[in-house]
């Protein structure tokens, strides 16, 4: 855990490339797991909020190839007429 970076909102955004607002409504709408993604940096509720960049990273990775596979699956259900012979 000592070699993850936490960051502010700011820095994270530049680093992963998207908005503030973008990183904010992942974290508000759970996409984003407390004490994995983001963290209180006291603990409590009304305390500053970090960002592990580095395991949003990795969740970009996994969602994007979610997302792909999703795409891949869904033209295998595309029906094809190629082996009637027409």
């Amino acid at each position: 855990m000592s070699n993850q970076r936490w960051l502010s909102c700011s820095e994270s955004s530049k680093i992963l490339g998207i908005s503030q607002a973008t990183i904010w409504t992942l974290k508000n709408n759970d996409s984003l797991v407390a004490g994995v993604h983001w963290l209180y940096v006291t603990g409590k509720r009304n305390s500053n909020v970090l960002f592990n960049v580095d395991e949003i990273r990795e969740w970009q990775k996994n969602e994007t190839q979610r997302h792909q596979q999703e795409h891949i699956d869904a033209a295998k259900k595309i029906a094809s007429y190629q082996e009637v012979g027409v």
